[in-house]
Parts: structure tokens; sequence; C-alpha cells
């Protein structure tokens, strides 16, 4: 499927989350991909590795957070909910990107 599609299909997903379960925010992410050989000082062989997560929603409620898991093609992998820790938030946004955030008036 094309990467446009994929995106409108986890938006779409995202988007009757948030309106149906009323959450604080609710934010699409893309996992980075992560260095594991390179070669050379400056690097001319550089490979990288994405694991079976692609895109993340990630739900925020007042006690915890809810995260969706969807492979690079859309389809969603699981869910799982963690305490809404702030060094845990850190984590995930420092290995992440952000693509589209829907926040509660």
């Amino acid at each position: 499927m094309i990467h446009r599609n994929v995106l409108k299909n986890i938006l779409k997903f995202g988007k009757r989350e948030f309106y149906e379960k009323k959450p604080l925010s609710l934010e699409i992410r893309k996992v980075n991909s992560k260095t594991i050989l390179t070669r050379g000082i400056l690097p001319s062989l550089n490979i990288q590795q994405i694991k079976g997560t692609f895109y993340i929603i990630l739900v925020e409620y007042t006690e915890n957070i809810r995260i969706y898991s969807f492979s690079q093609n859309g389809t969603l992998l699981g869910g799982e909910n963690l305490i809404n820790d702030p060094v845990v938030i850190k984590k995930i946004l420092a290995s992440t990107k952000l693509k589209y955030h829907l926040k509660k008036k």
C-alpha cells in the first residue's frame, strides 16, 4: 500500500478513537529507524533496522496512556496501557517523529 494511503487509514482510526473515547490528546507518530552498523570514520556503510512497529498512536488519558502499534502497511498490531509516567513518555517521544496531533479544547 502507498505510504500516503497508510497514513490516511491510521488517521481515520485515530480520529474515530479520539471522538468516541474523548482522551486528553492523541498523537500519531512514526517510529525512527535504529542504526545497527556503521563502517568508517565518515559512515560509508550505514545499515538501519526498523522492527515490526512502524507507526504508533499515543492516546493520553488522565491516569494512563494507551499505545496502538501499526505495521508498515497499516495493519493494527495491538495496543497496550501504560502508567502516565513522564520518563516513559520522554523515551517514546525521543524515538519517534510527530505526524499528526489532536488535542482536547
